[in-house]
């Protein structure tokens, strides 16, 4: 059976309607905005969904869907520590502009909105302060890769960072497309899935 933490993975960094798995009608559901992961429904997951249409959307990409299973290999990881965290996966916020990137400067005449003098209109730094936040740069996994790089799966471009998400999961495999389609499924023990696709160069 799949957990919560295993779903976690899949959610989204930016997005707070999606950063934590969401349930319904009897499925568990997990998305970052690139690919979707629904397993039976999990008890401790008590978020309800975020979206208009989401399922019958979701459900649309499973239809008349043509192809060969195959299983998902692990990709190398070439990524690399994030340059803009240091590797810690999130930044403190501003303790002068709480994450704004701007102060005000209250003049004699006039009040004016400045950039902020300690951490330079970032919002984010690697100085002491009490509150963090995830790094954009690295999305909080505190390593860069790039992006796109991809693997072929049929006729489809899949990004390797996604498959490596997917080769976590048991049993996982994707169903290769024989013609170009937007999206790849995949399956795994307990759920399936699908990820966006790319056409090949």
């Amino acid at each position: 059976m799949i957990t919560i933490e295993q779903l976690k993975i899949f959610c989204g960094v930016h997005d707070k309607r999606i950063m934590e798995p969401f349930s319904h009608e009897g499925r568990t559901y997990a998305t970052n905005g690139f690919m979707v992961v629904r397993v039976p429904a999990l008890p401790d997951v008590t978020a309800s969904m975020p979206f208009d249409d989401f399922t019958s959307k979701i459900d649309s990409l499973f239809a008349d869907y043509v192809g060969e299973w195959i299983p998902v290999h692990l990709v190398p990881d070439v990524s690399e520590p994030c340059s803009k965290c240091d590797g810690h996966g999130w930044l403190f916020v501003c303790p002068e502009c709480d994450g704004v990137g701007n102060v005000l400067y209250v003049g004699k005449l006039s009040n004016y909105d400045c950039e902020c003098p300690l951490c330079r209109g970032n919002g984010t730094g690697n100085f002491i302060s009490d509150k963090k936040e995830t790094c954009s740069g690295c999305d909080g996994t505190g390593r860069t890769e790039d992006r796109e790089k991809t693997s072929k799966i049929g006729v489809v471009a899949v990004a390797d960072w996604m498959l490596r998400k997917i080769a976590m999961l048991p049993d996982a495999e994707l169903l290769a497309p024989r013609q170009y389609r937007e999206s790849v499924i995949f399956r795994f023990s307990g759920g399936e899935g699908v990820v966006m696709g790319m056409r090949q160069k």
